[in-house]
């Protein structure tokens, strides 16, 4: 594991910003696509105003999250919004990822390549913020388990 914060730290600056845009990688898995929709959902039963890379409709958000996104290049077009917020975050399990957060592309990030999907590690950090994920938030973190460990 790399990380320069812990998912407390990276939690308390979560809840210190009032609009997140949360970004996954182009063409997404399952494990993309559960990670970004179940910390949104979550966010947003909470009260924080949370979009998936959709900053044309959103504006400058305070913070920018990539999650599962183990390199710039995986962001594609959206590199410049990403590094545009006031603060980013990158939260991922791949081993590729090291690269990309020691290059300084992310304020703080969190990798753990012990874990199997990036999904176990936002459930971990809602569990870190003292909350619970919402039903539809616990079923795509699931899936995103599912997925990227074919099953189990």
């Amino acid at each position: 594991m790399i990380a320069n914060v812990s998912l407390e730290k990276i939690g308390k600056t979560i809840q210190e910003a009032d609009s997140i845009l949360i970004f996954p990688h182009i063409n997404p898995d399952g494990d993309a696509i559960g990670s970004a929709c179940g910390l949104c959902d979550t966010l947003r039963e909470h009260g924080k105003s949370c979009c998936i890379q959709d900053a044309e409709n959103f504006g400058r958000p305070d913070l920018c999250i990539c999650v599962d996104c183990s390199d710039e290049g995986r962001l594609n077009k959206r590199k410049k919004t990403y590094q545009s917020c006031g603060s980013t975050i990158c939260i991922d399990h791949h081993l590729a990822a090291e690269n990309f957060a020691e290059k300084g592309f992310s304020d703080h990030y969190y990798i753990d390549s012990s874990e199997a999907a990036c999904s176990q590690i936002i459930y971990k950090l809602l569990q870190a913020m003292g909350l619970k994920p919402t039903p539809v938030a616990a079923e795509l973190l699931y899936t995103g388990i599912v997925t990227d460990t074919g099953s189990f």
